[in-house]
């Protein structure tokens, strides 16, 4: 008998399946794939088996769009206003999720602005206009390159004046020369000059000749005024006399003068008067007693004339009366005068030399009294006597009685009977308030007592109070917060971390309420990830990143707490790894405005200049149109704060120079 053994080991291949989306292209089993497509890699596995990987690949690509304007002005590309002829590039990544770039070749042009001064006589022509005031004026057209323009002229107009001029003069000045024409007499001429202003100025002359008076005049004066005095000539006494004088148009005028002199007066005057009547004023003398004066007058000619005034004054009487009566003794009369209420009345009379006589009559009236009293009384003190009058319940008497000043006096009393009062009280307390006390009565739990006081109009009141007695509570409470929010006060309890803790509150009726607390943390999430790329700034969350780092952002978790999120990022090409070098100088740095930029050792023209802050961020693009490399260019940092920035210099996207700077 026999026996065969076999001991079988059956390998299987390989066959792995792999699936991915890249952008541009990927490399896999040392092959680099550009294309989308499924790719098999045969191979003997390490069991010696034939195997199979398959590789479903899907390649997306970047978007390169190229676009050509040419505008006035400027143009708003992708959220930018460019205003400088140029090349621009906008990076960014598109639906497939692949970096992309899309550039704009720009032309910009400008319109024209001519500017204009003229000076000229009456107008003035301009782009067939005619202007015959002096301003500012404005010519808009488009120009070659299609873009709207604005010449602006500045305009003088100066006019051809037309004057008037007028002379007077003596009729011995005659023929009379003016500007190269000849009056003979009174007349008008006109001549055409030049004016400063270089225009022509006619001018109208109009003359007038005065010619030579012949007039006499007369005066009348009193013998007071002897030596008189005229244009230089003196009359002892009347008479005529000539004189040649200038007039008021400066022409001679033959004046002659008749002199008259006038005779003085002395005269007397008298009168009588009454004491009333002073001070009394007589042609400007004053008198305040009797007596004589003497006035210096003009008589009809104006001279003076003497007048003796002799003044007699008559005496005035004043007398005092006075009277007391009572109110019912009105109206009162007396001297044919009547009172009807107390005071004082003047009378005149007349004396036998027709004087004012005086009599002050002064009159008193005592009054009748009508007064109220007014009392107020508890129950137990009727029935209530007062001046022999009794009240047996509230209610108003009057009586008449004799005051001091012997006139009646009518005295109303009006009695008020206070009530006895039953009110009732309440009071709502807490347990720890028991025992409780209320005008000398204890409760020692809810209920109702009466107390009899003494009312506020001091009769008796008898109050019941009603007392209830509140409960306490207990209650419970819990919160959601995040880490950040600790510590946490709640009530005037500080939480520390997530836990249980209780208060003593007031509840709405005033009494202590205990409240459980219980309160629960959300804490901070924290995580990170790593990026590394080709590209020279990154863009994360809106934040754009262009030097090699570790940037912490705070984002909101699904909690509604914070969520740090750390990046490390690698850029490729950083701030040492541009491969157009350059030498770059910046002056003055640090800085506190106007930073100076000198490009050497680089043939290519500098496009632009990138400012990042110090975490890397994009926070200026610079555009230059420098024809050179070598070219100073001026930039103005004072808009930023102080702080250190990193400046790259860049040709056409490339960076070729980066400096460090310090703004302060």
């Amino acid at each position: 008998a026999s026996a065969d053994t076999l001991h079988l080991t059956v390998n299987h291949g390989t066959h792995n399946v792999e699936t991915q989306t890249v952008c541009e292209s990927y490399v896999w089993h040392g092959i680099t794939r550009t294309t989308s497509g499924t790719y098999t890699y045969n191979y003997t596995n390490a069991d010696g088996c034939a195997s199979a990987d398959t590789l479903h690949l899907t390649v997306n690509h970047g978007t390169h769009n190229v676009e050509t304007q040419t505008v006035c002005e400027s143009y708003v590309w992708h959220g930018v206003t460019y205003n400088t002829t140029g090349t621009y590039v906008h990076n960014y990544t598109n639906a497939d999720g692949c970096a992309s770039a899309d550039t704009l070749h720009l032309t910009v042009n400008h319109g024209t602005h001519n500017v204009v001064t003229e000076t000229a006589c009456d107008s003035y022509v301009w782009y067939g206009v005619t202007y015959n005031t002096t301003g500012t004026y404005v010519h808009n057209y488009t120009n070659a390159d299609g873009c709207a323009s604005a010449d602006t002229l500045h305009l003088t107009i100066n006019p051809a004046y037309a004057v008037n001029d007028a002379q007077t003069i003596c009729q011995s000045e005659l023929p009379y020369i003016w500007n190269g024409v000849t009056f003979s007499n009174a007349g008008t001429q006109q001549v055409t000059l030049q004016a400063a202003n270089g225009c022509d100025s006619v001018v109208t002359m109009t003359l007038t000749v005065n010619p030579t008076y012949n007039t006499s005049d007369t005066r009348s004066i009193c013998p007071s005024e002897l030596p008189y005095t005229w244009n230089g000539v003196t009359f002892s006494n009347a008479g005529a006399q000539s004189v040649t004088l200038q007039t008021t148009n400066g022409c001679d005028s033959v004046v002659t003068m008749i002199l008259t002199v006038n005779q003085t007066h002395v005269t007397t005057d008298s009168r009588t008067i009454c004491q009333s009547e002073l001070p009394y004023t007589w042609n400007g003398v004053t008198f305040n007693t009797a007596s004589v004066k003497t006035a210096i007058l003009q008589d009809a000619n104006g001279c003076d004339s003497t007048v003796i005034m002799t003044l007699t004054v008559n005496p005035i009487y004043n007398i005092t009366v006075t009277q007391s009566i009572c109110q019912s003794e009105l109206p009162y009369t007396w001297n044919g005068v009547t009172f009807n209420a107390a005071g004082t009345q003047v009378l005149n009379l007349q004396t036998a030399d027709g004087c004012d006589s005086v009599i002050t009559m002064t009159l008193t009236v005592n009054p009748t009294y009508n007064t109220s009293d007014t009392r107020s009384i508890c129950p137990s003190e009727l029935p209530y006597t007062w001046n022999g009058v009794t009240f047996s319940a509230a209610g108003a008497q009057t009586v008449t009685l004799q005051a001091s000043n012997g006139c009646d006096s009518v005295v109303t009393m009006i009695l008020t009977v206070n009530p006895t009062y039953n009110t009732s009280d309440t009071r709502s307390i807490c347990p720890s308030e028991l025992p409780y006390t209320w005008n000398g009565v204890t409760f020692s739990a809810a209920g109702a007592q009466t107390v009899t006081l003494q009312a506020s109009n001091g009769c008796d009141s008898v109050v019941t109070m009603i007392l209830t007695v509140n409960q306490t509570h207990v209650t419970t409470d819990s919160q959601t917060i995040c880490q950040s929010e600790l510590p946490y006060t709640w009530n005037g309890v500080v939480f520390d971390a997530a836990g249980v803790q209780t208060t003593t509150l007031q509840d709405m009726n005033g009494c202590d309420s205990t409240v459980i607390m219980t309160l629960i943390v959300n804490p901070t999430v924290s995580s990170e990830f790593t990026i590394e790329t080709e590209d020279s700034c990154y863009t994360w969350n809106d934040e754009t990143y262009c030097i090699s780092g570790d940037y912490v952002q705070t984002l909101t978790a699904a909690n509604g707490c914070d969520s740090v999120v750390t990046l490390h990022l690698t850029l490729n090409v950083g701030i040492d790894d541009h491969h157009l070098a350059a030498s770059m100088t910046v002056y003055p740095n640090p800085t506190t405005g106007i930073l100076h930029i000198q490009i050497s050792n680089f043939n290519t023209p500098i496009s632009e200049f990138l400012i990042y802050d110090a975490y890397g961020k994009l926070v200026e693009i610079v555009k230059t149109e420098r024809n050179t490399s070598s070219e100073t260019t001026q930039i103005d940092l004072s808009r930023l704060a102080n702080g250190i920035y990193i400046l790259k210099a860049a040709s056409n996207g490339n960076v070729a120079a980066v400096r460090k700077v310090v703004k302060e």
